[in-house]
């Protein structure tokens, strides 16, 4: 029984076009490993670290909160607290000491506001590289499936090399045939 030769040749271009295919794709990927094998902020600190350091400012944040509404108890700042209070008999312009005390204050929620930021920046730097190593997981194995597949396409190119070409035209060019000792 002779073999439908469109159909082979069809055959043989699709093999020969996922050859071509599976090398693009391979071009993409290695690249994309290389940039993704460490987050850049894991560089400098890993995920443990990470999440410390966003406790630790979770915890200043509450700690600055708690210092504005709890200054006129504080050891140095009690003294702003009782010059408020006096007014004119403690020798002070009202205005000023209000202003000081109002200042503190305000520094210290603003101060809370920044810790409260650096945390909530330092909780997405450690989502993204959860993210970032986990893409980079997937994007691996989706490699070496590409490259075992890749090292199978080569594996019958290389044992039926003389027969491939001869499909596309009726006579071979010794530069159409691939030479499986140079790779």
């Amino acid at each position: 029984m002779k073999p439908n030769t469109s159909l082979y040749q069809e055959l043989v271009e699709d093999f020969k076009e996922q050859n071509t295919i599976i090398d693009q794709q391979i071009n993409i990927f290695e690249p994309l490993t290389a940039s993704l094998r460490k987050p850049a902020a894991q560089r400098l600190l890993n995920k443990g670290s990470l999440a410390l350091f966003e406790i630790v400012f979770y915890i200043l944040f509450i700690g600055s909160l708690v210092f504005a509404f709890m200054l006129k108890h504080l050891v140095p700042f009690y003294i702003l607290y009782l010059l408020k209070q006096r007014g004119a008999e403690s020798g002070f312009p009202t205005s000023d000491v209000n202003t000081l005390y109002w200042s503190i204050v305000a520094m210290s929620v603003l101060l809370a506001i920044v810790f409260l930021y650096i945390a909530r920046l330092l909780r997405k730097i450690r989502l993204k590289n959860t993210i970032i190593h986990t893409v980079n997981k997937h994007i691996k194995v989706l490699l070496q499936e590409h490259l075992k597949r890749k090292s199978k396409i080569d594996t019958i190119e290389k044992k039926y090399f003389t027969e491939l070409p001869t499909l596309e035209s009726g006579k071979v060019d010794v530069n159409d045939v691939p030479n499986p000792g140079y790779e």
